[in-house]
């Protein structure tokens, strides 16, 4: 799940911004909504499957999971 820059950007974002609406976090990780929707649609699915974000009140949130996982690759 953290084997792509994109998925470790929506990371970053959370963990420093905190909860965020999928327009807001497209926006600020800079993809382009008309061509990568469905690719970054894909990276978030592929982040709450494996239990790194979570979804509440249609806000997206780093899960005490993704915050260790995320702390972790900063270390290396």
């Amino acid at each position: 799940a953290i084997s792509n820059a994109t998925r470790i950007k929506i990371l970053e974002i959370l963990y420093s911004e905190g909860a965020m609406s999928y327009s807001d976090l497209l926006r600020k990780v800079g993809v382009n909504i008309i061509r990568d929707a469905g690719d970054f649609a894909y990276h978030l699915k592929q982040l709450n499957t494996t239990s790194l974000v979570t979804i509440e009140d249609k806000k997206y949130l780093l899960t005490g999971k993704g915050t260790r996982i995320l702390e972790f690759c900063r270390k290396l």
